[in-house]
């Protein structure tokens, strides 16, 4: 009888939580679809793990929504939603159905009467279930559009998602000045703050903290609900300030390009509209910003401040008279006693032309030349055909194509590459873009955002001809590769042979046009060279499983290698992206790579290495039955099929190895008549005293096998050994 006591919940049942670990190991989706409603009967029942169907099931329909818990990343809530036509019956056991008819899932619930639309009593009414897993990123959250049916609460939050991704945000009352302490209420930009006020913050110290704030009179201030999240703050947001003594009546936009993780990008600011600082009037000369805003204004009065330099101003033009006048009393002072002689002087002196053509030369005299003018910035006819270097690549603003020598400064794709640049824009700090030949014989291009102007990246422009001509457009494509550390000496080098496969996400190509050596190395960082120091970071330890990678190089898409200690997750040296994990090495307590043959994805040691040698737990009861989880010589982190050699002595006993996530089976000694027996092998120590079996068997990302046992003989103990051979890489 249901009452207070009575817990409800549910579970995945075997079937499910066999089907999601295939999956994962696959790397195939679970797709959960259907849920399947139940009375139990009238009973009140208690979910199984071993389920495969309701105790009475009354209905079944696709789900309305299938999601991850927003509270617990393990915890997995499907949703149905009943219509009024839809009912007569009471809800007291749930389950789900995946898209290949496995019944995955079970739960109990409280007990709920359904009614029918005729009974007057029709209404929707919205059924969850939620079910704890080891893990929710490989299950597809996949609905059928034409089948759902929206509670008013999921519409209603999902239009609010989407209003909070716009890039125009609602209003704050004030922005900041200065770097502030985000907590309790102050006074922002001539502001007396209240609680609840919203705040752009854009001068922090930590750029990464700039934001849309709300303030708090205690504690510290949170994040804006439109603002609080990555998916919110996109480049181009916009917020308008409703007041302040710089700020007001001014809207901010966010510059800052994507990616953008919230707590970590820095966030920046720049004015869009609104006041710029300068007072309102008549100016004869202005400045601009790159956004075409006026940010300041001046009046000149003289021929300096219009950067006019080829007129006289009148100190100078006094100087050249009283100069000229100097002249002439040097020549004739005796006849230049009055002013009026002085004047007569001057205009029947037959060398004053002269005289001040001398003085003027220079000041009057028009300039031929671009040099005459002071243009450095264009081409003369001389070289109006001929490429010249070029000082800086970052700021050069003319057209042209250019020479990049040893001193060229700016951002290259290589430091220190020389080569030929062509350079193109609009005229403005928008809309440019750059070709650079260098002297490795590659092409390289990048360009200018719209936003700023600043330049992106250096893109490597590779050809056709880089990649090998085998079709290598499959997804998973794997050819070659083949991986060999030549000796059965002590070495710490593996050599890899040329070959082309797909990285682990399929999302480019890597090519090894040639065989490659890479060194494990006990010291130093990684090197790019074949046979120089390939391990991700640390050092070489002893003991110890080490993945090879396939890494692809940015610029120019060639292949190269790396250890790392993780399967999944190597450290990429600066320069390279995309990845595909090609093999493993081991070393053994001196550090050196176990010796091993690679053929295809086969892998041998060069001598098997035993990994257990034990015994059974004595008998002393008859017949009776055990197992252990045995690790052995196998890469971790990833699931291989093992060769294995098992060898047992002593008493009468069978064993059978399988995987740690199957099921056990049943073994019954053979004697006589087979009889229950399943699997496994065995001996009688009265017929022989040891036998020596061939095994093969999936192992799990920890590198262990289940290994079962049966003993029939009372007061006995069986001894066991398990020697690895080698493995299967199963990828």
């Amino acid at each position: 009888m249901v009452d207070k006591n009575t817990i409800f919940g549910g579970m995945l049942t075997t079937l499910g939580a066999n089907k999601k670990t295939n999956c994962d190991a696959l790397g195939i989706p679970w797709e959960p679809k259907y849920m399947l409603i139940g009375d139990a009967n009238g009973t009140d029942p208690v979910p199984s793990a071993s389920q495969t169907q309701l105790i009475n099931q009354v209905y079944r329909a696709q789900l309305n929504q299938l999601r991850v818990s927003d509270k617990d990343p393990n915890v997995l809530i499907a949703e149905l939603v009943l219509p009024p036509d839809v009912g007569g019956w009471w809800i007291r056991e749930l389950a789900l159905e995946d898209k290949d008819g496995v019944f995955c899932a079970v739960s109990n619930v409280a007990p709920s009467y359904k009614p029918l639309l005729e009974q007057n009593s029709g209404r929707n009414q919205v059924v969850r279930m939620h079910i704890i897993t080891n893990g929710t990123s490989n299950i597809q959250l996949k609905i059928d559009p034409s089948v759902v049916l929206a509670t008013r609460e999921y519409v209603e939050t999902r239009i609010q998602e989407e209003l909070y991704k716009l890039d125009s945000k609602q209003s704050v009352r004030a922005a900041t000045t200065a770097n502030i302490a985000l907590a309790g209420l102050q006074t922002i930009d001539g502001v007396n703050l209240v609680a609840g006020d919203r705040v752009l913050v854009k001068n922090q110290a930590a750029a990464k903290d700039n934001g849309i704030y709300v303030a708090s009179s205690s504690g510290s201030w949170t994040r804006a609900a439109d603002a609080d999240a990555g998916a919110e703050i996109t480049p181009g947001l916009v917020v308008h300030i409703e007041q302040g003594t710089a700020n007001a009546d001014s809207f901010w936009q966010l510059s800052t390009d994507a990616p953008i993780a919230l707590g970590t990008t820095a966030l920046i600011f720049i004015p869009a509209l609104g006041r710029s600082g300068v007072a309102a009037g008549t100016y004869k000369q202005i400045v601009v910003d790159v956004f075409g805003r006026i940010i300041s204004g001046s009046n000149p009065t003289t021929l300096a401040g219009y950067g006019i330099s080829d007129a006289f101003t009148k100190t100078e033009s006094t100087a050249a008279i009283q100069t000229a006048i100097a002249a002439l009393v040097d020549s004739s002072p005796a006849g230049l006693n009055t002013l009026a002689e002085l004047a007569l002087a001057l205009g029947n002196d037959p060398n004053f032309a002269t005289t001040m053509t001398n003085l003027l030369a220079g000041k009057a005299a028009k300039s031929t030349t671009l040099a005459g003018y002071g243009i450095t910035d264009a081409y003369t006819k001389a070289d109006q055909d001929v490429a010249r270097a070029v000082a800086n690549v970052d700021t050069l603003r003319i057209n042209g194509t250019y020479l990049v020598v040893a001193g060229t400064l700016g951002v290259l794709p290589m430091p220190g590459m020389l080569g030929t640049l062509l350079h193109q824009e609009r005229g403005s700090s928008n809309g440019r873009w750059q070709l650079f030949s260098g002297s490795n014989g590659r092409l390289y291009q990048r360009s200018a955002s719209y936003g700023d102007g600043t330049w992106s990246a250096w893109d490597g422009i590779v050809t056709e001809s880089t990649y090998d001509s085998l079709d290598n457009s499959k997804i998973g494509y794997f050819y070659g590769l083949t991986m060999a550390n030549h000796s059965a000496a002590p070495t710490t080098s593996v050599t890899v042979s040329p070959g082309v496969a797909r990285s682990s996400g399929n999302e480019t190509t890597i090519s090894l046009p040639a065989a490659m050596t890479g060194l494990l190395q006990s010291s130093g960082g990684w090197s790019a060279a074949s046979g120089g120091n390939k391990l991700d970071t640390g050092a070489r330890a002893a003991n110890s499983w080490y993945h090879l990678f396939l890494i692809k190089k940015t610029l120019d898409g060639t292949g190269n290698l790396l250890f790392s200690l993780s399967s999944t997750a190597p450290a990429l040296p600066p320069g390279y992206a995309g990845f595909r994990r090609i093999g493993a090495v081991k070393t053994d307590s001196s550090g050196n790579i176990i010796p091993f043959i690679n053929v295809g994805r086969e892998f041998y040691f060069a001598t098997p290495i035993k990994d257990v040698s034990t015994s059974t737990p004595a008998n002393s009861t008859g017949t009776t039955t055990g197992s252990a989880t045995v690790t052995l010589s196998v890469p971790p982190g990833v699931r291989t099929k093992v060769m294995a050699h098992i060898a047992m002595s002593s008493i009468a006993a069978f064993f059978y190895m399988r995987p740690t996530d199957s099921s056990a089976v049943s073994m019954a000694m053979v004697n006589g008549a087979i009889t229950a027996w399943q699997a496994g092998i065995g001996a009688n120590t009265s017929d022989v005293d040891y036998l020596a079996f061939p095994f093969e068997c999936l192992t799990d990302t920890a590198a262990s096998v289940t290994l079962q046992w049966q003993i029939s003989s009372s007061g006995g103990t069986a001894y066991y050994a398990v020697a690895t051979l080698g493995y299967s890489e199963l990828n």
